[in-house]
């Protein structure tokens, strides 16, 4: 049993790709000789970016198994593989988390304008900016956060949003306590709106 990775590899991913005890090989994507010759004996075809076409597929006799590393086979010719009776998978959720923190990231780096701000900073300038840039700054909490889908990262979008804000849930059913019970600021039933929930 033989896999093959084509994929530009750091040194981490290949001491952790030794350390499975598996026989995998590793082929840098722009290597494109080395990956022919490699995919010729290999069962399994560990697919990252690089297209699988039907070329692609044929240049493994022995192919069993085509792994994609994350979620979307739209790169995989799935006719190809099927009439050769090839098995593709997928890893839904592999990257899920590492969506959701680039999304938060990007969300929170445009409410306070940190790209210019980071200019600015590179620029010697610090902190001495054009005096109406503070009225451009937001913040998370107390907006809506408008997201688009609803597969695995959207739902942990959103409730990753919701520990950072507080937006209203107008489809709940049954009214949420108005307080937590956890948190002394919010102890106290005035308090309205708690970012616990």
């Amino acid at each position: 049993m033989k896999a093959v990775l084509q994929y530009r590899a750091s040194p981490g991913l290949r001491q952790q790709i030794t350390a499975l005890d598996f026989p995998t090989v590793v082929v840098d994507e722009t290597d494109q000789d080395a990956f022919r010759r490699e995919l010729a004996d290999a069962d399994i075809l560990l697919h990252v970016l690089e297209p699988v076409t039907a070329a692609v597929i044929n240049a493994g006799p022995y192919l069993k198994l085509i792994q994609k590393i994350g979620i979307g086979v739209n790169t995989i010719d799935l006719d190809a593989a099927r009439r050769r009776g090839i098995a593709v998978c997928n890893m839904p959720g592999t990257n899920t988390q590492a969506v959701v923190e680039m999304t938060l990231l990007l969300v929170l780096a445009t409410l306070r304008r940190l790209a210019r701000l980071d200019r600015l900073t590179r620029a010697g300038k610090g902190w001495k900016f054009e005096p109406e840039l503070p009225d451009d700054l937001g913040e998370l909490s107390g907006r809506t956060v408008g997201l688009v889908g609803f597969g695995a990262s959207f739902r942990c979008c959103r409730r990753s949003a919701r520990k950072l804000s507080t937006p209203a849930d107008s489809r709940r059913r049954t009214r949420r306590y108005p307080f937590c019970r956890w948190r002394s600021c919010c102890r106290s039933p005035t308090y309205s709106r708690c970012i616990c929930r």
